[in-house]
């Protein structure tokens, strides 16, 4: 049973949260929902370069695949994934001033693209990957870098949770710092050269003017051989590009090494927010070009035509779960700013339905339209037939649901998988009638800049 208000235990406040997740890193089910917080940053109102995120020793553990559950590694047979998670992820009510904590416990996940091929009824690639992985997290390290505060935080709704709360305190409070990283050099490779993308971007052309959809999300995948501990090339990666919905998770099948810049949706109170990034220009070091790459963003015909289609997609797949006429758009094609490129990010707003909750709204809304393209059940068959492969980590989603019933979730772009000693990712972006074959296979490079920049072997 849950305590009726969270229960704080202090710590001393240090913004460096890699020396924190470095004592747990290599234990399974280990999760950093990483804010990227640099010490010279100020910490903006929307709080995405607010909180970090840290637990480990899981309550239970979940891997879902076609018709069966790996529940704490017994197997257990269904019929549909929707009412599991429904019947499984579960919400209590909380007070209007515990909406100040970002997370008090509750389920932390990874929900692949292919569960969204799943839900949609769309071809899935045979691998040895779940669909979805998720643990019930009865306590977390939260680090606030708006209030510069740390605490560990539980609502106690397991008794073994209180039982070994001195010892989740022990861990925290050790003071060894976290050891030097291994330096990764690497060469990274893609199966899909200028060619061959070029004769799918055909394809997709054809399939446009043929009116079978707008905008079609494809990608290329890459990968490359490595010999390191994941968490080392995630600090390696993560220092060239500082990503507010990054995130590390030590999974049982591989880690994710997230470096997202997208949230997907977030949920506070019962209030829905995505912000969807379509239009995207690479930075340049000239100061003055750079500005003028800027420029040439926010003008661009196409990239607004492309930001605009997905913000219609996701007011649709909000409106299936929110109060008639809640559904907003609060901000058109924003410029944002990150390591190696520009983008334009839109804001949506919403109010959930009385009957309905955050994991509702996630699952009406999964895969995210950004890459997908639209109508998106259309986009996501022509991509399966053009990739004709499981994207892995890429283009899920690591997703957070608080047991208050809030939620907060990225859409895993800039995001690898470290499996068997191997890092694979891949890249893509929105094709549309007025793409280039050549601009976009270019796009997808510069997407994945920092990976180039922190790996690849001169």
């Amino acid at each position: 049973m849950l305590t009726k208000k969270p229960y704080i235990h202090k710590l001393p406040y240090n913004q460096n949260t890699i020396d924190i997740f470095a004592k747990i890193a290599e234990q399974k089910w280990a999760v950093w929902l990483d804010s990227c917080h640099q010490k010279e940053q100020k910490v903006d109102n929307n709080q995405n370069n607010r909180f970090d995120i840290i637990s480990c020793l899981p309550q239970n553990t979940y891997l879902g695949f076609d018709d069966y559950i790996l529940k704490n590694n017994n197997k257990i047979n269904i019929i549909e994934h929707k009412k599991f998670l429904k019947k499984t992820i579960k919400f209590y009510p909380q007070k209007n001033n515990e909406n100040e904590f970002i997370f008090t416990g509750g389920y932390i996940g990874f929900f692949s693209y292919d569960f969204g091929n799943y839900l949609h009824d769309i071809k899935r690639f045979n691998n040895k990957n779940p669909l979805y992985v998720f643990a019930e997290y009865d306590w977390a390290f939260i680090n606030d870098h708006k209030l510069k505060k740390s605490y560990l935080i539980s609502r106690f709704k397991y008794i073994e949770t209180k039982k070994n709360w001195q010892k989740i305190i022990n861990i925290f409070e050790n003071k060894n710092k976290n050891k030097s990283i291994k330096d990764t050099k690497t060469h990274i490779k893609t199966n899909i050269n200028l060619k061959q993308y070029k004769n799918n971007f055909n394809k997709i052309q054809n399939y446009i003017q043929n009116g079978d959809a707008y905008q079609i999300n494809y990608a290329i995948d890459f990968k490359c051989p490595i010999k390191t501990k994941s968490f080392d090339v995630y600090q390696q990666i993560r220092q060239k590009n500082n990503a507010p919905y990054s995130a590390f998770f030590n999974l049982p099948y591989g880690d994710i090494l997230s470096f997202s810049p997208e949230m997907f949706i977030k949920v506070n109170n019962n209030n829905v927010i995505t912000q969807p990034i379509k239009g995207t220009i690479s930075r340049l070091n000239d100061k003055i070009k750079d500005k003028k790459q800027q420029t040439t963003l926010l003008n661009s015909e196409k990239d607004k035509a492309e930001n605009l289609m997905i913000v219609d997609l996701l007011r649709n797949d909000l409106g299936k779960s929110s109060q008639i006429g809640s559904v907003k758009v609060k901000e058109l094609f924003k410029l944002e700013s990150f390591a190696s490129i520009h983008h334009l990010i839109s804001t949506i707003t919403a109010k959930i339905d009385k009957n309905k909750n955050s994991l509702d709204v996630f699952l009406d809304c999964i895969p995210g339209g950004s890459i997908t393209g639209a109508p998106k059940k259309r986009a996501m068959q022509i991509i399966a037939e053009l990739e004709g492969k499981s994207r892995l980590a890429y283009c899920g989603n690591i997703t957070c649901f608080d047991y208050g019933g809030d939620l907060l979730s990225n859409i895993t772009i800039r995001t690898a998988t470290l499996q068997n000693n191997e890092l694979k990712f891949f890249a893509g972006g929105g094709i549309t009638a007025y793409s280039t074959a050549k601009q976009e296979y270019q796009e997808c490079f510069d997407k994945i800049k920092p990976f180039f920049d922190s790996l690849q072997q001169d």
